[in-house]
């Protein structure tokens, strides 16, 4: 006798759904509940604002950056002209010294000229004052002081010499010292004499 079993096979797959499945499983349909595009604003948003923050940090920076380096540009440009201005005023320091020194210099040679000058006008001032017939044998002329030594004819001769010397504008303060009548060697009398002044 044929016995045929009527019940409905289950296939493969149909068999399957009572069983756990191995390994994770991922449902797409749980995403179409969920506020995707209520989440992506924020987080675009937040996201710019990171963006945004980051570029003006970067922006302020820069301009840091930027101001340090202007300012130790002028700091350079500062030292480099405070140098100038020490050399410039060691250079003064040394022109003035220099200066200084030309002028004693100048000084000093003027003093000399007028020194050497001095003798000149002694001595002219002595030719023009002698009258004739009284000589002059010896003359002493210090810084200051001047000391005449001669014989004359006769003493009214010392005297004028005397008042003409003082009047020279070369000597003063010219007096008569000690004179005395004396006999040369041929026997002529002469009036030996010394006056003693102060030179101008």
């Amino acid at each position: 006798m044929i016995k045929i079993n009527l019940a409905t096979r289950k296939s493969p797959a149909a068999v399957g759904e009572g069983r756990p499945k191995s390994g994770l499983s991922f449902d797409s349909s749980a995403l179409k509940d969920l506020p995707i595009r209520q989440l992506a604003i924020p987080i675009v948003a937040i996201l710019g604002a990171n963006i945004y923050v980051d570029s003006s940090k970067t922006s302020a920076l820069a301009e840091l950056d930027a101001q340090i380096s202007k300012l130790t540009q002028e700091q350079s440009a500062l030292q480099e002209q405070r140098a100038k201005n020490q050399k410039y005023e060691d250079t003064r320091k040394i022109l003035v010294a220099d200066e200084e020194l030309i002028r004693k210099k100048i000084e000093t040679l003027q003093t000399v000229m007028a020194d050497a000058e001095k003798p000149t006008e002694i001595l002219k001032g002595l030719s023009q004052s002698t009258p004739a017939e009284l000589w002059v044998s010896n003359l002493m002329v210090g810084p200051v002081e001047v000391k005449l030594n001669g014989w004359a004819r006769q003493f009214s001769l010392v005297a004028d010499l005397n008042t003409n010397l003082n009047n020279s504008g070369v000597f003063s303060d010219l007096k008569i010292g000690e004179s005395k009548q004396e006999k040369t060697q041929q026997g002529v009398s002469v009036v030996t004499f010394e006056i003693n002044g102060k030179r101008k």
